[in-house]
């Protein structure tokens, strides 16, 4: 925080450049109003009015912006005072900064690590005027904004109920940020991480995690937490839920066949399903075992949810189920000493079963279809032309 003395009178205006407010603005409007020590800094401030200066480097009489700061007038982006990023008359732009970047840091609130990543976004609207569109907190920042220009161009509400529900936005965000970084210390201290084989030479991170926090498979993918690429997590109800990373997705469907079987099993039930094609689909199957994972294919597999909350927990133990993933996962699996791996064929038959044909694992159905193909060309290849004669 700078060593800049309080205001001799309370702030009764604060002045932004321009109206209606950029995401910046939005931004201090709400730090001003969020945080005491704003309050404490610049007594009156979080209750000041709003006024626009227009852009320049100049107060509306000309004289510093510090003469007004001490009337009670603090002006941010305008006026070419402290909170003035711009370079105008003489000054050089502060560069890398905006002016809420310079309020956040004049309070100390730069140092908030669930603040600093919203302010990064902030920052970057102001500088660049854009942000990557697949960067979701980045487009919140534009969201923030719009709702403002539509709210305004629309006449949903006067100036204070406008600003209110940016507040609202970017307090949320903000509790958001700070419940992230809960489950990125969380992941860190009890996150077990191996690196499993997913097929095609290619290695992923798998997590296993006993956690109720519903955050966790949201962040793993951040540098923090390694760039996590499959998590299993448990909760303390026994349920558990397999999440991959959206931004390397791995193949899941012979995993999903092989807990709902497997579970089948558990539950003693009479009869199962034998259409692979039956028990890799995605949702939820009807019966006793199969109904307890739900599947999201390419993206997740569920035994429960906060939107399925009757859904029973597994009766499989969690070192069952990673022992299914990493198995399910590797979709370069063929069993040892088989045809198809020697010859790319599949020779599963009633006198010489292959184990792992019950599985109707992806990698083998396609063996086992290109067989068929190699077959039908060698028996079509047998056939006469139709209309060919013979000989003699």
């Amino acid at each position: 925080m700078s060593e800049v003395q309080v205001p001799a009178v309370p702030v009764h205006t604060i002045v932004f450049h321009q109206s209606p407010l950029h995401p910046d603005e939005l931004f201090i409007d709400w730090l001003r109003s969020h945080f005491p020590v704003a309050e404490e800094r610049y007594p009156g401030i979080s209750q000041a009015k709003i006024e626009n200066w227009g852009l320049g480097g100049r107060t509306p009489d000309g004289r510093p912006a510090e003469e007004w700061e001490k009337e009670g007038v603090l002006a941010f982006g305008t006026g070419g005072g402290r909170f003035d990023e711009h370079g105008t008359f003489g000054r050089e732009r502060k560069r890398g900064e905006c002016s809420a970047s310079l309020f956040a840091k004049d309070l100390g609130l730069d140092q908030d690590p669930a603040l600093r990543r919203i302010l990064q976004y902030i920052k970057a609207n102001d500088l660049d005027g854009k942000q990557e569109a697949e960067d979701v907190e980045a487009g919140l920042a534009r969201i923030v904004n719009r709702a403002y220009y539509a709210a305004r161009k629309h006449n949903l509400g006067d100036e204070a109920t406008i600003l209110g529900q940016a507040r609202w936005i970017f307090t949320s965000w903000y509790l958001e940020q700070c419940d992230s970084l809960e489950a990125v210390e969380e992941f860190n201290q009890k996150a077990m991480v191996e690196e499993v084989n997913i097929g095609r030479g290619k290695i992923a991170k798998m997590a296993t995690i006993v956690s109720d926090n519903e955050l966790i498979h949201k962040i793993v993918s951040r540098k923090q937490c390694g760039q996590v690429g499959i998590v299993i997590a448990k909760r303390s109800t026994g349920h558990v839920q397999i999440f991959t990373n959206h931004l390397a997705p791995v193949e899941l469907r012979n995993a999903v066949i092989l807990l709902r079987k497997y579970e089948r099993e558990a539950e003693r039930q009479p009869g199962s399903i034998t259409k692979w094609l039956e028990l890799e689909r995605e949702g939820s199957l009807a019966g006793v075992g199969y109904e307890k994972w739900y599947f999201h294919a390419r993206m997740m597999i569920l035994n429960g949810s906060a939107t399925a909350s009757d859904v029973p927990p597994t009766l499989l133990a969690l070192e069952k189920i990673q022992e299914i993933v990493r198995f399910g996962i590797y979709t370069d699996y063929l069993q040892p000493g088989r045809a198809c791996v020697t010859q790319g064929v599949c020779d599963h038959s009633d006198a010489n079963p292959c184990p792992v044909y019950q599985y109707g694992l992806v990698q083998c159905r396609w063996i086992r279809g290109e067989t068929r193909k190699r077959s039908r060309q060698v028996l079509d290849s047998a056939l006469p032309v139709v209309g060919q004669k013979d000989d003699d």
